[in-house]
């Protein structure tokens, strides 16, 4: 993967690993902003599929997580 992948996949994980935890931790103002947030979950979900290769059956939020833990330069060896 070119470094401009790679930092796009990172971004990506960050802006993912953000909407997932502010969704479980609550942090919206009514189920129109709910809404709102698993939308724009969804769409970083889909081009994290397209990017990686990986499933729905796979832990999006896991593997996000364990990206997000590493070096940039190490992220995808």
């Amino acid at each position: 993967m070119d470094a401009e992948t790679t930092a796009r996949l990172r971004t990506l994980a960050e802006e993912y690993v953000t909407l997932v935890e502010m969704m479980r931790g609550g942090q919206y103002a009514d189920s129109d902003e709910w809404q709102q947030l698993s939308s724009a979950c969804m769409l970083v979900h889909d081009e994290l599929l397209r990017l990686t290769g990986m499933t729905r059956r796979d832990d999006m939020y896991r593997y996000c997580g364990e990206l997000l833990t590493k070096p940039a330069s190490r992220s995808l060896r």
